[in-house]
């Protein structure tokens, strides 16, 4: 460091003296560097940085430069000379004010300079790490090493970790008095845990053992100091990681990638603003440090839902080598719907890092670093929205402009203008027609119903609307009834620049309502220029399909289809309706699939005894596939009865594919095949959230369908993504009993017990204490060893069981889980015995049903249920 040489008044001169002390006194404590000491250095003051100088000093690099004063402002011109090439290795120029606190100033400017030029990431680490890249590490001394491990950190490939980690432990028993050799190996051990990087057998206590042996050589080592504080990192212990981290920051404040590193320790650990406060100190001090601080950064945006400004900090770390980068760009390009961005990162997740394609993979890499499951379970969220983006190109290409994009459409519920606003089930049931009579159509692509109805109330937000259902034109309307007249308004909107395309206002009796739906099916064709050529012949001579010509026997279908969407106490009155509109048209097939679906509904909800929901809704669902075979309604709901009141597994199969040959976007049908009959009635677990993961691809925005997903991941063991998954559901639909119970199970199956059992007791508050949320937390307490609450909740089941109908398979789990394994087998059997529809579905492959279907007076029921059965 030779003395800085200065231009000016008398305070060039102070200012001068002053860097050059810091700097140099900062250059020392890089234990890494061999710096000349002040007094020696002075010989070569005010002469030039070149060999000579270097030769006399006994030093290769040499940092000079000049200060200058001019008014109130100071300027410092600084340089890194490597006198073996006379190169400027780097230079900078430091405008700053005089006056004020001139310490802060030299603090300021000295710490700059010592930051750029020594850290292990710095100018000069690099320089020197690069001239030993191309020798063999065996040929290498500790020391060398040692900067080899720093040029190693600024890419961690794989193969240089292998042979520095084996060079370091071949040197360090010829030099085994080198500290900072082993705070090096140290850090190299545990990167074979942190980063999977070539990992042996027990990688944290081995950089324990060499992490402490380092403090044993020299308690100064702030390399063996970070390597400590990682260790308590990884243990999940917060005040040794605070004590650790200090301790290393305190040591070398200016070692910045060291400093960075603990910052970003604490960060993970839940303590952000301290961690991101020493993160983003480092930063400023230091340009030169690793990707992987912006990845760091990148996740606190991420965190507070800054997912734009997470995206550039991610695409900043650019460490294509270490997970991290593809990653977090991964995660935010799913937030924000970027298709371009997320297919560039799953493609280098796919070459470099495969296994991470597996969002439970994920789930478990983030684990080991995030304190916080929440944002664990958030990171891996955005990461299925990316991989969706990938999987489906033409759905999430939102600025594509295909063919297919421009032939799109999203039929929104209709608003309901009648005086006394209860009229909302006929509205969706009219724009519910309209949207199935288009949905057929070939060369047009309809926004499945579920996905179009979660956004009611935007109908004015149409880029909004566009975007979330990627769709280039909206259906909106409105409906008046008075009487038994009727009006219809309707508008036909370009979301791109928002002008209607079409509109039209129909004044109708309520008995034409069926011609009404016609007309606008068709105007829309027609203002779309969709073609006809490819429609089936049965749908091009009328697009609606006309069930019923009693207006009375449809509206009553609509309100009942309306309440047995959901659920709960909404299934009986549901019920009556469907009944009240065969005895006006008793060929309406679309009401006997309503009373077929709302007695198996209420069987497997365990509502009514098999004894009266059996016949009836068997009776229902074959009489509306007699009256219309090319129903896919009428498969799907003798396909559910037979599989849950027969145990007809064959005769199901059947009728579940013949609805989805029918229809392949019937969403109860391939819910139900992919629950009901791949998971729980055959086992085929990945084929089932094959099927759940197409259901949602069409119905994106469906919570029933996102639940769904969820209760099949689960089922087939992908913990991380049901759990994601799963939070989605309930974002999707707070009052659903059945999204916030699959996924408090989803959490319990993942062993996240205290989340599970919040979301459990939120399901059983708003399901009424419902058996299945009852049974769960029973079998939560019994994971925990809490038999004591378990046997509380089964005997709440008990007492229930003695006021009114509770199927003995709805005991079964709590029985279980309270220590009555007897109990549990004789519910079992009584279960089976009636043929309870509930027992059927769960018995095979439920997963609460698992200890006690090891029981083998459980196997014998499952070998007799698994005869084969006579159709």
């Amino acid at each position: 460091m030779l003395p800085f040489t200065f231009r000016g008044r008398g305070d060039a001169e102070v200012l001068a003296d002053g860097l050059t002390d810091d700097i140099t006194a900062g250059l020392s404590r890089f234990q890494h560097l061999r710096i000349v000491a002040r007094h020696d250095a002075e010989v070569a003051k005010g002469q030039a940085a070149d060999a000579r100088a270097a030769e006399r000093l006994g030093a290769r690099y040499l940092v000079e430069g000049t200060v200058r004063t001019a008014g109130a402002v100071a300027r410092l011109n600084v340089r890194l000379i490597d006198t073996s090439t006379s190169a400027h290795m780097w230079t900078e120029t430091y405008d700053r004010p005089l006056g004020g606190d001139v310490f802060a100033l030299q603090d300021d400017l000295a710490g700059r300079v010592v930051a750029t030029v020594a850290d292990t990431q710095g100018v000069l680490s690099r320089s020197l790490a690069a001239s030993l890249k191309d020798r063999n590490a065996d040929d290498l001394t500790v020391s060398e090493l040692v900067l080899r491990f720093h040029g190693f950190s600024q890419h961690f490939k794989p193969e240089e970790h292998q042979r520095l980690r084996a060079a370091f432990e071949r040197a360090l028993a010829r030099e085994p008095g080198h500290a900072l050799g082993w705070a090096s190996l140290a850090l190299l051990y545990e990167q074979e845990y942190s980063q999977r990087l070539n990992p042996l057998p027990h990688p944290l206590q081995r950089s324990a053992e060499a992490a402490n042996r380092a403090v044993e050589l020299d308690p100064a080592s702030q390399y063996a100091w970070r390597a400590l504080a990682a260790l308590r990192f990884f243990e999940r212990d917060l005040n040794g990681l605070r004590v650790t981290a200090e301790r290393v920051v305190a040591l070398n404040p200016l070692n910045t990638t060291s400093v960075a590193y603990v910052g970003l320790m604490l960060a993970y650990a839940g303590e952000w603003e301290r961690g991101i406060e020493i993160i983003e100190r480092a930063m400023d001090l230091n340009p030169h440090l690793p990707g992987w601080v912006h990845s760091v950064v990148a996740t606190n945006d991420y965190r507070q839902r800054a997912f734009d400004k997470a995206l550039v900090q991610a695409k900043r770390s650019n460490l294509t080598q270490l997970i991290w980068t593809p990653l977090m760009v991964a995660v935010a390009a799913g937030q924000l719907g970027l298709a371009a961005d997320a297919r560039t990162s799953i493609d280098a997740i796919r070459k470099h890092h495969p296994a991470y394609l597996d969002p439970d993979n994920l789930h478990a890499f983030w684990s080991t670093w995030q304190w916080d499951a929440d944002l664990c379970d958030r990171l891996v969220e955005g990461f299925v929205k990316a991989k969706a983006l990938v999987e489906r190109p033409v759905e999430a290409a939102r600025s594509s402009l295909t063919p297919d994009r421009r032939a799109s459409i999203a039929i929104m519920p209709f608003s309901d203008l009648s005086p006394a606003k209860d009229q909302e089930w006929f509205c969706d049931g009219i724009a519910e027609e309209i949207l199935n009579a288009l949905t057929p159509l070939r060369n047009l692509r309809v926004a499945a119903r579920a996905s179009a109805f979660s956004l009611r109330g935007n109908s004015d937000d149409l880029k909004t609307i566009g975007e979330r259902l990627n769709v280039t034109t909206v259906l909106g309307g409105s409906v008046r009834r008075a009487g038994d007249r009727v009006r219809i308004t309707v508008q036909l909107s370009n979301v791109e620049d928002g002008f209607q395309l079409w509109s039209q206002r129909y004044d109708r009796e309520l008995k034409d309502i069926f011609d009404v739906q016609e007309d606008i099916a068709k105007a829309v064709v027609e203002q779309l220029k969709v073609s006809l050529a490819d429609t089936p012949l049965d749908r091009m001579a009328r697009l609606v399909e006309q069930g019923t010509t009693n207006v009375a026997a449809y509206q009553l279908y609509l309100q009942g289809r309306a309440l047995l969407n959901r659920r709960g106490s909404s299934i009986r009155p549901a019920l009556e309706l469907f009944q009240q509109a065969v005895e006006l048209d008793p060929r309406y097939s679309l009401a006997w699939t309503g009373i077929a679906d709302a007695y198996t509904v209420v069987a497997y909800w365990g509502v009514l005894p098999p004894s009266e929901s059996k016949p009836k809704a068997l009776a229902a669902a074959r009489k509306a596939l007699e009256i219309d075979p090319s129903s896919a309604a009428a498969h799907t709901s003798l396909a559910c009865a037979t599989l849950l009141h027969e145990n007809n597994r064959d005769l199901a199969k059947r009728e579940f594919e013949r609805a989805l040959q029918l229809n392949p976007q019937h969403m109860q049908a391939r819910a139900w095949y992919a629950l009901f009959y791949l998971q729980w009635a055959c086992g085929e677990f990945d084929r089932g959230v094959a099927e759940a993961r197409q259901a949602l691809e069409h119905d994106p925005l469906s919570a029933y369908a996102t639940t769904i997903l969820t209760m099949c991941l689960s089922t087939a063991g992908h913990h991380a993504e049901a759990i994601t998954t799963g939070r989605l559901a309930v974002e999707r639909d707070p009052e659903s009993f059945l999204a916030r119970w699959v996924y408090g199970r989803s959490l319990m199956e993942a062993g996240r017990y205290d989340e599970a059992l919040a979301a459990l007791e939120q399901a059983a508050a708003i399901g009424a204490r419902h058996p299945y949320a009852l049974s769960s937390i029973a079998s939560l307490f019994r994971r925990q060893g809490q038999i004591d609450g378990a046997e509380q909740q089964f005997q709440e089941l008990i007492a229930r069981a003695e006021r009114a109908y509770l199927p003995h398979a709805g005991l079964i789990g709590a029985a279980e889980a309270a220590g009555h394994r007897d109990l549990a087998i004789q519910y079992a059997e009584r279960a089976w015995a009636e043929r309870e529809p509930l027992f059927i579905l769960l018995a095979r492959h439920f997963p609460e049903f698992g200890e006690v279907r090891s029981d083998p007076r459980f196997q014998a029921i499952l070998r007799e249920m698994d005869a084969p059965v006579d159709d």
